[in-house]
């Protein structure tokens, strides 16, 4: 039997290949569904800039859409040529197989010829009965008689590996043509997407030009929208502050009776103790609403249930009109349809129900030490202390007839400061 080092350096190569390739394929198939996740956004943000009515405040909306959807597209444009790429890199791979195995293929029917060759060649001369039996020992005759049995199955086993690598060859081809015609389509699909991103762009740059127009009065009803909102988050501040105030003199409150009981035990509390202080059930179940929150960052669901896109980011933004100005907002706003309820993104307690000037009515909903806010909604569903589930109705979410704009402001509380809710919602 003959294993040339050719073949085991072929059989080496094609493994690691392999082992390539299906990481590729992997990132690929990953790409593809971020590509697919973000066309899902950008399809939503076209049902809303389509559903938009033309006014003034909904001129704002609709900047803040546009932009957000040729930030979209520059990234599924990304994502598209990383997939061109990756498509590229496993076409060259399995090019590269299909030339090895056409070589070791060509090698190995050459081996088998030359071996057919030589038996009809024996067989012409002497046969192998013959040729055992002519051997000048028993030892020889034995190690002839073995040396043709293993050349048999080395002949065998030549014709299967031709016949399977026929068949691997036969698959690379149709692989390397469905890499092509997958390829194929995606430069088409690119295509596409720069043409769509140049008339966002020009989208854009129209809107733009709109509130240039507008400037005066669009930034009023900017710094309108910015003292409602710093009027809302200090009313809600101070009655938040004052809450975790009473909750710290509850909690000194409770320890001081622990200690007090301890002491007259001469021993420390059991858990049946301590549940009989007054206060200290709720206490406990805030400490682990607190910890079961926290540890669910990145994992809440949208505080709606219906289509949305977040039309206004949370912290230092880009005034939408005015190129020199910022915003700051402590919320972040979020566009969805008309008829769309509020949904409570986790178990808790309704803390408050504020009706607030411009935002309709606020719900506060405490999830321990955190606290979640809904703003913007027309009509509650909920009252204060009444506990609520995740995913629960809160109430349904303000369409404004003007510009046909339904926006929920949602807002996260830790203690006294604001959080990015967007760092804390599932993508």
């Amino acid at each position: 039997m003959r294993f040339t080092i050719k073949t085991i350096l072929f059989t080496s190569i094609l493994l690691f290949t392999g082992f390539v390739v299906y990481g590729q394929n992997g990132d690929t198939r990953k790409l593809e569904e971020q590509r697919k996740k973000i066309l899902e956004q950008i399809a939503n943000n076209t049902h809303l800039i389509t559903n938009t009515k033309k006014t003034a405040a909904s001129l704002l909306n609709k900047i803040t859409l546009n932009r957000e959807q040729v930030k979209l597209r520059q990234q599924v444009l990304a994502v598209l040529n990383s997939e061109i790429r990756a498509i590229s890199a496993e076409q060259k791979k399995t090019e590269s197989e299909i030339k090895m195995l056409e070589g070791e293929l060509k090698e190995k029917r050459g081996q088998y010829a030359t071996a057919i060759e030589g038996v009809m060649s024996r067989r012409q001369n002497q046969n192998n009965l013959m040729f055992v039996l002519s051997g000048k020992s028993f030892t020889e005759s034995f190690r002839r008689m073995k040396y043709l049995r293993e050349y048999s199955e080395w002949r065998n086993q030549q014709a299967e590996d031709i016949k399977k690598q026929q068949k691997e060859l036969v698959a690379k081809k149709e692989e390397l043509d469905k890499q092509k015609s997958e390829k194929l389509a995606l430069l088409s699909q690119r295509k596409q997407e720069q043409d769509n991103l140049k008339k966002e762009e020009a989208d854009l740059n129209k809107d733009m030009g709109e509130a240039k127009k507008q400037e005066k009065e669009l930034t009023a009803l900017v710094k309108k929208q910015q003292q409602q909102a710093q009027e809302l988050s200090k009313q809600i501040d101070r009655i938040i502050a004052e809450e975790y105030a009473r909750r710290e003199r509850e909690a000194k409150r409770i320890a001081e009776e622990k200690a007090r009981l301890e002491k007259a035990k001469g021993t420390k509390l059991t858990s049946k103790d301590i549940e009989k202080i007054d206060g200290a059930q709720t206490v406990e179940r805030n400490y682990k609403l607190t910890s079961s929150f926290a540890s669910n960052k990145g994992k809440i669901p949208m505080p709606v249930a219906q289509r949305a896109t977040i039309v206004g980011k949370y912290g230092i933004q880009p005034h939408p009109t005015v190129p020199t100005a910022s915003i700051r907002n402590t919320a972040i706003q979020i566009r969805t349809e008309n008829g769309a309820t509020a949904k409570a993104v986790f178990n808790g307690t309704i803390f408050i129900v504020r009706p607030s000037r411009g935002y309709n009515n606020t719900i506060v909903v405490s999830h321990g030490d955190y606290m979640t806010l809904y703003s913007n909604v027309k009509d509650v569903y909920v009252k204060e202390g009444q506990e609520v589930k995740a995913g629960q109705n809160l109430g349904k979410i303000f369409s404004d007839p003007d510009n046909g704009a339904t926006i929920l402001e949602f807002a996260i509380k830790h203690k006294s400061g604001t959080l990015n809710p967007e760092q804390w919602l599932k993508q």
